[in-house]
């Protein structure tokens, strides 16, 4: 059930953090642009997007997982 609830926190928080990351680092160097975090730098098309998103997911889903781990 714990690893249930790691799943479902990253996938609600990792499009979250996404966004929060994509409009900081432009309002924090100045750039007018939004980021497409680690994925496509300025660039911003759908592929791009889609594979920041999962990046994201994937990345606080491992960290969820191994803090659930430890816990256990």
């Amino acid at each position: 059930m714990r690893r249930f609830a790691a799943a479902a926190t990253a996938v609600v928080l990792g499009p979250i953090l996404y966004f929060l990351v994509g409009i900081a680092v432009p309002r924090f160097t100045g750039r007018g642009h939004f980021f497409s975090f680690p994925v496509g730098g300025l660039r911003v098309r759908d592929e791009d997007i889609l594979l920041s998103l999962l990046a994201w997911i994937l990345t606080l889903g491992v960290l969820l997982g191994l803090a659930v781990r430890r816990r256990s």
